[in-house]
């Protein structure tokens, strides 16, 4: 039996192109960073350190600015509690006041009157 193996391709169009915007990004800041970044030789190990202090200090800030960025999203920036908060601290101070439940009372002839 001679028969053909074919496949079929069901990706969606939509992942296609996002494929494709993906990849012509990647290339687009790899040449970006070619074009811009091209490394010398290092002439001695005083300048050696002075490129790692420059690359350290530009990460550094770049860490603090994410961190500042990242405590803005959690805390907010007015430092002003969000509506869930207020309304879970309006629970938290209502529960123990009164949660709907009541303790049973540990009666030994009422729990004696119930077995028979």
């Amino acid at each position: 039996m001679d028969y053909e193996q074919m496949e079929i391709d069901i990706t969606l169009e939509s992942d296609r192109d996002l494929k494709e915007n993906m990849q012509a990004t990647a290339k687009f800041a790899l040449g970006q960073i070619m074009e811009y970044q091209h490394p010398t030789k290092v002439k001695n190990r005083h300048e050696g350190y002075g490129i790692a202090a420059e690359g350290y200090a530009s990460l550094q800030g770049k860490m603090k600015s994410t961190k500042t960025d990242m405590d803005d999203l959690y805390y907010g920036e007015s430092g002003k509690p969000t509506p869930m908060e207020e309304y879970m601290d309006e629970q938290e101070a209502g529960a123990s006041e009164d949660d709907g439940f009541e303790e049973a009372d540990n009666n030994k002839e009422d729990a004696e009157e119930m077995e028979e």
